[in-house]
């Protein structure tokens, strides 16, 4: 093989040299070897190996056989060219294989034909660039950010995406000005940024402040774009997820996907997972409670119906459009205004009257694919972290595991202002996932293909911790709105949840919980739903002090229902306490003896206050009634009259029994009462001696329970020469 040089680079080598031999008066003082160039007029000469010394033409090679054995295997030569643009007519070069072109910092190696990529001269044939790890500099960027580098950012990225090449950004800007074919095909490493416009892409995000973010518009948008900037946006939020699975891991930036106003299909992350160390941020449209924007409010205290098409005006001077009813939920588009939580709203040609109860505003970006799909808006699994902001799903509900939202397996979703509306099941999720969602509206939830009861508006299941609305908040206007459902919040196997300052309405059931699992309701509001706790299997829900049932017109047919199970909370203002469809044992007292009665009058023995809100169900025949009972240890002393007990609900007597003045020693006094519904109680008392002997008492009740309510056991005695020893007493209740 042949060496060749440059002609400059041989001058340069050779010109000391020639300074040397100018020196010397004549060629006969140098040594023979200098002028002959022989190997055999070395003197002192060392022993060759048998390649060297048989002085042939050219080195030998391996396949000329022994006379390899100690030969020289030299690599070609490389020619440096200065710049780019003098490769192209840079002399010299016919029989070079590879350059080095110093302006591109990179080889170019000669091809047998036009490549298909532009990173490339034509000289004597055509060359193309020859590394594995490219640049943008070796396409020519400048990266200074104010140069146009979109030429050889494409250029650069088209040559990674036809020959697999990796591409090392360094730490400059590459400015752009149109979408680059590609880019997300490619492998993009080093800590580069490009510029479109007020948007940076961050090759490698280094904090969770550098947000990358892909633009989705389905008006002008296309899936072959590269989405960096809205003028070059991607048609479907489906590609924008596809691209960011190319990239995995995400590193410490925030993924962002930015979806325009319009209606889009489902989006479908990786089964296998796409991991991040930020959720990923899927947002919708900008929406705002301001003109020329659509919301949804509640209507509580309402008076009439509102009209679609029709104009209503807020007590503080907002005017509305209203664009559908459904219930207490109004869909209105804002024409002037501001409306505000507490105003008043009226009707135009209605003439119905509300307060504003809860405002939200409608996203304009729409996730649905038409009635009774089977599928899920949005699914993700395997660790994937997503928040959500300002979208709607809609429709998903043709089967009994279709979702607006889906997570499985140690996934994280949460978001605000997220809307749901006629899905089988608004967000569900399993598998030691977390759900954590504030404000937003979840309406006509739960019903397979829009008609069959079952579903839910939130359902966790297997290990999984969810949050809806905000602890501590101290007010409900943060939502989320849970309404028109089935049922609206649903715990099972093992999880723990929080449901604060959330309103739930119009419901079949609002909350669920089965097989130990647990749930934190605190400034939570729930009305006209059919059952405000539902809890089976070692289930615990714990109300907290601001948690609001509905009274008169809004209020829920049953406020707990144990079924089998257990729930907790404040039945009574005395305790929190467990209470269970089984009896249940709150209170056991004994003692020696714990309190004498010799008085005419009534003593009370024990009393509690019944909380009105949960002992007021509106009872249906398919749900069992609550149940108190009593049970006391006594001693009867002397035989001059007779000795009373007295079961009391609101201090007036609902059952007696009366032990006569020979009824002497110890006995046993059991009463309860049975709540079916508002004014329908069913009382009894009954008594036994230790000697034999029964009294018993029965009588029906008519309290309302609009109020909290004494419920207790009294005794007495005829004359005061009597006594009753009170020796112990229990308190029971069941039926929840």
């Amino acid at each position: 093989m042949k060496v060749v040089f440059s002609l400059t680079s041989m001058t340069r080598r050779v010109a000391p040299f020639l300074d040397l031999l100018a020196q010397k008066p004549n060629a006969d003082a140098l040594a023979d070897v200098a002028t002959s160039g022989s190997y055999g007029d070395l003197q002192d000469k060392p022993e060759l190996g048998s390649a060297a010394a048989a002085e042939t033409t050219d080195f030998a090679t391996a396949a000329e056989g022994a006379l390899a054995d100690t030969a020289l295997q030299p690599t070609t030569g490389v020619v440096r060219l200065p710049t780019f643009a003098y490769a192209s007519i840079a002399s010299g070069l016919t029989d070079v294989q590879r350059v080095f072109v110093e302006d591109r910092r990179a080889h170019f190696a000669r091809v047998d034909s036009e490549p298909a990529h532009d990173v490339a001269f034509e000289n004597e044939g055509w060359w193309a660039l020859d590394e594995l790890t490219v640049t943008p500099f070796m396409a020519g960027a400048a990266g200074d950010g104010v140069t146009d580098d979109t030429n050889a950012v494409k250029a650069i990225v088209g040559f990674a995406y036809l020959l697999g090449a990796t591409i090392y950004w360094p730490d400059a800007n590459f400015l752009t000005t149109e979408s680059i074919p590609n880019f997300h095909d490619v492998k993009n490493t080093g800590p580069g940024r490009i510029l479109r416009g007020d948007d940076v892409w961050y090759i490698t995000p280094s904090v969770t402040a550098q947000i990358n973010r892909l633009y989705v518009d389905g008006a002008t948008g296309n899936d072959a774009s590269d989405g960096l900037s809205a003028d070059c946006a991607l048609a479907t939020g489906q590609a924008a997820a596809d691209h960011l699975a190319r990239k995995v891991p995400l590193s410490n930036g925030t993924y962002e996907i930015k979806i325009a106003a319009g209606q889009y299909a489902r989006i479908r992350l990786p089964d296998e997972g796409l991991a991040s160390r930020n959720p990923i941020r899927i947002i919708g449209a900008p929406v705002a409670v301001a003109a020329g924007f659509d919301i949804g409010f509640l209507a509580s205290d309402l008076v009439g119906t509102f009209a679609p098409s029709e104009t209503v005006t807020c007590s503080g001077g907002a005017v509305l459009t209203v664009l559908s009813v459904m219930g207490r939920l109004v869909i209105a588009r804002i024409e002037s205004g501001v409306p505000a939580i507490g105003e008043t709203v009226a009707g135009g040609t209605s003439g119905a009257t509300a307060l504003l109860d809860y405002v939200s505003p409608r996203p304009r970006t729409l996730i649905k694919e038409g009635a009774t799909q089977t599928a899920f808006g949005l699914r993700l699994a395997e660790g994937t972290k997503v928040w959500l902001e300002d979208i709607q799903f809609e429709d998903f509900n043709g089967s009994i595991s279709s979702s607006g939202i889906y997570a499985a397996d140690r996934c994280y979703v949460g978001g605000r202002n997220v809307w749901i509306e006629d899905c089988y099941i608004g967000v569900a999720g399993l598998g030691t996932s977390v759900l954590d969602f504030d404000g937003g509206i979840f309406n006509d939830f739960g019903y397979l293909n829009s008609v069959t009861l079952g579903g839910y508006g939130v359902r966790a299941h297997f290990h999984t911790p969810y949050v809806f609305g905000s602890q501590n908040a101290g007010t409900r206007a943060g939502g989320p709105l849970l309404i028109n459902g089935y049922i609206a919040a649903f715990g099972q196997e093992h999880t723990n949840g929080h449901l604060d300052w959330c309103l739930i309405e119009d419901c079949a059931t609002a909350i669920r919980l089965n097989i130990n699992s647990r749930l934190n309701t605190d400034g939570s509001r729930v009305r006209r739903c059919g059952t405000v706790f539902w809890a089976t299997n070692g289930t615990s829900i714990t109300p907290g002090a601001n948690f609001e049932l509905g009274t008169g017109a809004d209020e829920n047919y049953r406020a707990y229902w144990s079924g089998g199970g257990s729930a907790s909370g404040d039945l009574f203002s005395e305790f929190s306490v467990a209470y269970a469809a089984s009896d249940r044992c709150i209170m056991r007292r004994g003692g020696n003896p714990l309190q004498t009665i010799a008085t005419t009058a009534p003593n009370t023995i024990y009393s509690l206050t019944a909380l009105a809100n949960i002992f007021r169900d509106l009872y249906v025949s398919n749900m069992p009634a609550k149940a108190v009972r009593f049970e006391v240890y006594a001693r009867l002393n002397g035989a001059n009259s007779n000795k009373r007990f007295h079961l009391r609900l609101g201090g007036t007597p609902l059952a007696s029994l009366t032990f006569s003045a020979s009824d002497t020693g110890d006995c046993r006094v059991t009463a309860g009462i049975t709540f079916a519904g508002p004014g329908q109680q069913m009382a009894y008392i009954e008594g036994i001696r230790h000697q034999g002997g029964i009294r018993n008492g029965i009588g029906p009740g008519s309290n309302a329970m609009t109020s909290n309510t004494a419920v207790s056991i009294t005794a007495s005695v005829d004359n005061t020469s009597d006594s009753i020893e009170i020796l112990g007493y229990a308190f029971h209740a069941s039926g929840a």
